[in-house]
C-alpha cells in the first residue's frame, strides 16, 4: 500500500479543508509547533481506513472539530489506484465510508460493507498498526503487547492462519462428530427400549380386532330401526311441507292486504290534493298571468340594461385611454424639464470662463448643451399644450351613464317572478287534475274489492292448516327417536373408526419394531465408522494446532527475525545490544513449557540482560524503533498484504543530536523495503535531512517544499 494523498477537514484543529500530495519523494518530514495538528495529519490516513485515531482516546466523532468532518485518502496496491473516504457527522452521529478502484466504487456507503473490504485489502488494523504506525505514545506497539498477543501476531504475518483454521475446522468437526455420537447413543437406547414392547403390540393387536367385530354387528341392528322410522318420518315431512307452503301463501296475502291498504291511502290522498287545486284555480290563473306580465317587462327592462352597460363600457374605455395619455405626456414633461435643467446648467460654464470660441475642446459639450436648450424648450411647450387639450378632453367627458336605478328594479321584478313561479306550475297542473280525479275514484273503488278478495282466501288457507296440524302432532315424538338412533349409530360409526385406526398404529408399530431392528444394526456400524473419524480429526487439530507444527514454524522464523533487529541496531545504537526472542518459557511451576514470545536484550558491553523498562529514555526509544523497524520489514516480506508506507510519530523526541541522526540514517535504510516514510520532527536539521517537507501550523499546510 502505497500511500499518495491526505485530505482532512473538520477534525482537531483542521477547521477548513486542507490536502497534501506525494510525488516520488520516498521520505517527507513533518513539522510544526506543538498543538498544530502535525499527529492528525499523519494518523489521518488510519483514521480514515480504520476509524480511529492510533495514539487518541474515545471515538472518532469525539476528534471532530466541526460538526461534520471527511477524511479523504488516496493509494496504490499492486499496480491498481484506490481512494477511501469517510465522512463523519456529529449531531446526529452518523458515519459514511466509500472505497473506489480506478475511480469505480467497490463498497459503501455503509461502514461494515468498507471495514470488509479494507480489512480484505489491508489486513487487519491491529496487524497494520504493529507493522507500519510509530505513535509517540508507543500506541500498537508489539512491545507493549502481551507475549501471547506477539506470538498471535507474528503467526498472521507468516500465514498460519490457515493452519489454526485447517486445526480449528477438525476440531469442530470432531466436536460435531462427537455430538452426532451421543445423539446416535441415544437414538440405539431409544430404540433397543422400544423394541421390547413387541409382545405387548401383538396382545392388543387381537384384543382390537374382537372390539371391532362386535362394534360392526351393533351398528347393523340400529341402522335396520333408523330405516323403519325413516319411511314414518316420510308421511309427516310431507305435511309440514304443505304447511310450509300454506304459511308461505298466507304470509304473501298478508303482505298484499297490506300494501292495498298503503295504495288506497295514497290515491285518497292524492285525491284530495288535486280537488283541492281545482277549488284554487281562479286564483291560480290571475298569479299566472300577473307572472307572464313581469317576465315581458323583464325582457323589456334587460335591453336597456344591456344598452347601459354597453355606453357606461365605452365611457370607461375612452376616460382610461386619457388618463393613460396625460400619464404619459406628464412623464415626459418631467423628463424634458429635467433634461433642459441639465443643459443650462453645462452651457453656464460659457459665460463662467468668459470663452465664446466654439472650437475650444473644454467647451465642446457645454455649446452643444447651448444649442440644444432651444429644441427642448420647444418640445416642452409642445407637451404642455397637448397635457392642456388631453385634459379638456377628459374634463369635457361628462358623467358615466346610471346603471343602478334599472338593475334595482331589474331585481325586484327577478324577485316578484320568482315568488309567482310556484302558481305558474299549479296552473300547469289544474288541466291533467280534472282529467285524473275520475280515473283515482275508479281505482279507488278497484281496491276495495281486491281487498275482500284477498280476505276471503286468507280465511280459507287458515281453515286447511287447522286440518294439518293433526297430521304434524307425532312429529316431535319420531325426531326425538330418530335423534336418539342417529346419535348412537354415528358414535359407533366413531368407535370402529378410531378402533380401526388404532388396529392401524399397533400394525404400524409391529412394522416399526422390526425397522427399528434393522436400523439398530445400522446405527452401530455407523457409530463404528464416526469413532474413526472423531480419531482422525483429533490428531489433526493437534498437529496444526497452536502446540503443532506452529510453535515450529514461528520457531524456524525468529532467527531471521533477530537478524534484522541486529542489523537495525547496529546502524541506530552507538552502545552493543543485542536482542533474541525467546518462543517458550517455563511454568511457574517449572515442570512444563508453555508457548510465548519473549524479548531479550542484551547489553553485549557488560553481558547483563534487561527489560526495556529499565532503560534510559534516550536508549529505550532506539530500542522500540530498532524493533519496530524489524518488524515491519519482517511483516513486509511475509505478509500476503505488505505495506509500502512507514510512519513515525515524534519517535526522535528523547534523542540527542547523534543519535537522532543515526536514527535517521536507519530510516532511510527502510527504503529498501518500504517505497513512502513520513516521519514528524521538532528538530528543523532533521526535518530538513527529508526529501520533501510539509509545514503545519494552526491546523492548516502553509506550504510544501521539495528538497533536492
Amino acid at each position: 500500500m502505497l500511500l499518495k494523498s491526505i485530505h482532512i477537514e473538520g477534525f482537531g484543529p483542521y477547521h477548513e479543508a486542507q490536502t497534501v500530495q506525494f510525488g516520488a519523494e520516498q521520505i517527507i518530514g513533518i513539522y510544526g509547533p506543538n498543538g498544530s495538528g502535525k499527529t492528525f495529519l499523519l494518523e489521518a490516513a488510519l483514521a480514515c481506513l480504520y476509524e480511529s485515531f492510533p495514539s487518541r482516546k474515545g471515538t472518532i466523532y469525539s476528534h471532530l472539530g466541526s460538526p461534520k468532518g471527511t477524511i479523504e485518502v488516496s493509494f496504490e496496491l499492486d499496480g491498481q489506484g484506490y481512494r477511501a473516504m469517510r465522512t463523519v457527522q456529529s449531531k446526529p452521529q452518523k458515519q459514511e465510508a466509500h472505497l473506489y478502484c480506478d475511480n469505480q466504487l467497490i463498497a459503501g456507503p455503509k461502514t461494515t460493507e468498507f471495514a470488509a473490504e479494507i480489512e480484505k485489502l489491508l489486513g487487519p488494523a491491529g496487524s497494520a498498526l504493529a507493522c507500519i504506525f510509530s505513535a509517540q505514545d508507543s500506541a500498537g506497539d508489539m512491545i507493549n503487547l502481551s507475549p501471547s498477543e506477539r506470538k498471535e501476531l507474528l503467526a498472521s504475518w507468516l500465514g498460519l492462519e490457515a493452519c489454526s483454521r485447517l486445526a480449528q475446522g477438525a476440531a469442530d468437526k470432531s466436536k460435531h462428530h462427537n455430538m452426532r455420537l451421543e445423539d446416535i447413543d441415544a437414538h440405539i437406547k431409544a430404540m433397543e427400549k422400544e423394541e421390547l414392547r413387541m409382545p405387548e403390540y401383538v396382545a392388543a393387536l387381537k384384543e382390537k380386532e374382537e372390539q371391532l367385530k362386535e362394534n360392526a354387528q351393533t351398528t347393523c341392528e340400529t341402522n335396520k330401526q333408523l330405516q323403519a322410522l325413516y319411511q314414518e318420518k316420510a308421511g309427516i315431512e310431507e305435511a309440514v311441507r304443505r304447511i310450509k307452503e300454506l304459511r308461505s301463501r298466507l304470509e304473501a296475502l298478508s303482505r298484499e292486504r297490506e300494501e292495498l291498504k298503503n295504495s288506497y291511502t295514497r290515491t285518497s290522498n292524492r285525491l284530495e290534493e288535486l280537488e283541492k287545486i281545482i277549488r284554487q284555480k281562479a286564483e291560480i290563473e290571475s298569479k299566472a298571468r300577473k307572472h307572464t306580465e313581469i317576465v315581458q317587462e323583464i325582457t323589456a327592462t334587460s335591453d336597456v340594461m344591456q344598452k347601459l352597460q354597453k355606453e357606461y363600457q365605452a365611457y370607461q374605455g375612452t376616460k382610461s385611454r386619457l388618463e393613460e395619455k396625460i400619464h404619459a405626456t406628464t412623464k415626459n414633461i418631467a423628463v424634458l424639464k429635467s433634461r433642459l435643467d441639465s443643459c443650462r446648467k453645462q452651457a453656464s460654464t460659457i459665460q463662467e470662463v468668459h470663452c465664446s470660441r466654439r472650437d475650444c475642446k473644454f467647451l465642446t459639450e457645454a455649446w452643444k448643451a447651448k444649442d440644444a436648450i432651444t429644441i427642448i424648450s420647444q418640445k416642452l411647450t409642445e407637451e404642455e399644450q397637448r397635457l392642456a387639450h388631453e385634459t379638456l378632453q377628459l374634463k369635457n367627458l361628462g358623467q358615466p351613464p346610471a346603471i343602478e336605478p334599472v338593475l334595482s328594479k331589474m331585481k325586484q321584478m327577478q324577485t316578484a317572478a320568482k315568488e309567482l313561479e310556484a302558481y305558474v306550475r299549479l296552473a300547469a297542473q289544474l288541466e291533467a287534475a280534472e282529467k285524473n280525479k275520475q280515473h283515482l275514484a275508479e281505482e279507488l273503488d278497484r281496491f276495495i274489492i281486491k281487498g275482500r278478495e284477498k280476505a276471503a282466501e286468507i280465511e280459507k288457507i287458515s281453515a286447511s292448516l287447522k286440518e294439518h296440524a293433526k297430521v304434524t302432532e307425532t312429529s316431535a315424538l319420531i325426531e326425538k327417536q330418530v335423534s336418539l338412533l342417529e346419535e348412537r349409530s354415528r358414535k359407533l360409526s366413531a368407535a370402529s373408526l378410531a378402533m380401526s385406526q388404532e388396529l392401524g398404529e399397533i400394525k404400524a408399530r409391529i412394522q416399526a419394531t422390526l425397522k427399528i431392528q434393522q436400523e439398530i444394526a445400522m446405527q452401530k456400524e455407523r457409530r463404528g465408522k464416526i469413532t474413526t473419524e472423531i480419531s482422525e480429526y483429533e490428531a489433526i487439530a493437534r498437529i496444526y494446532g497452536k502446540n503443532g507444527v506452529q510453535p515450529l514454524i514461528i520457531d524456524a522464523a525468529t532467527p531471521e527475525l533477530e537478524a534484522l533487529t541486529r542489523q537495525f541496531l547496529t546502524s541506530i545504537c552507538q552502545k552493543n545490544f543485542d536482542v533474541s526472542f525467546m518462543t517458550q518459557r517455563e511454568t511457574n511451576k517449572g515442570k512444563a513449557l508453555r508457548e510465548t514470545l519473549d524479548i531479550i536484550i542484551t547489553d553485549l558491553a557488560t553481558g547483563q540482560k534487561r527489560d526495556i523498562a529499565n532503560f534510559s529514555g534516550g536508549e529505550k526509544v532506539l530500542l522500540s524503533q530498532a524493533i519496530r523497524m524489524a518488524m515491519s520489514v519482517f511483516q513486509a516480506q511475509k505478509s500476503r498484504k505488505p505495506w509500502q508506507t512507514f510512519f513515525l510519530d515524534e519517535s526522535l523526541g528523547e534523542l540527542d543530536e547523534v543519535n537522532a541522526e543515526n536514527f535517521l540514517r536507519a530510516v532511510a535504510d527502510l527504503t529498501t523495503w518500504f517505497r513512502r516514510i513520513l516521519y514528524i520532527s521538532h528538530t528543523p536539521n532533521l526535518t530538513l535531512q527529508a526529501q520533501k517537507q510539509v509545514k503545519v501550523e494552526n491546523g492548516t499546510l502553509s506550504h510544501t517544499a521539495a528538497l533536492n
